[in-house]
């Protein structure tokens, strides 16, 4: 999904705003610490975070020192944007 998203902000002029109905970028959207509501605003810096998190748990840290439970209960979505 980080791929999919970075290929999409490198094709929108600067200063846009992509929209997603997509659950899985809500899951990313909660797990970087934006409040729950019908619209949610994740900043691309605060996507990378969780990605590169969810690197250092695949690397072995375990998953409570970033802040989630033992799994990280993250899943991965295959609908597209």
């Amino acid at each position: 999904m980080e791929d999919e998203i970075t290929t999409l902000v490198g094709m929108l002029p600067p200063a846009s705003t992509l929209y997603s109905t997509d659950p899985g970028l809500r899951h990313i959207a909660l797990l970087a610490g934006v409040a729950e509501s019908a619209a949610m605003r994740l900043e691309l810096d605060a996507m990378e975070r969780v990605f590169s998190r969810l690197a250092a748990v695949i690397e072995g840290k375990p998953a409570t020192r970033e802040g989630g439970t033992a799994s990280l209960d993250f899943h991965h979505s295959s609908r597209h944007f």
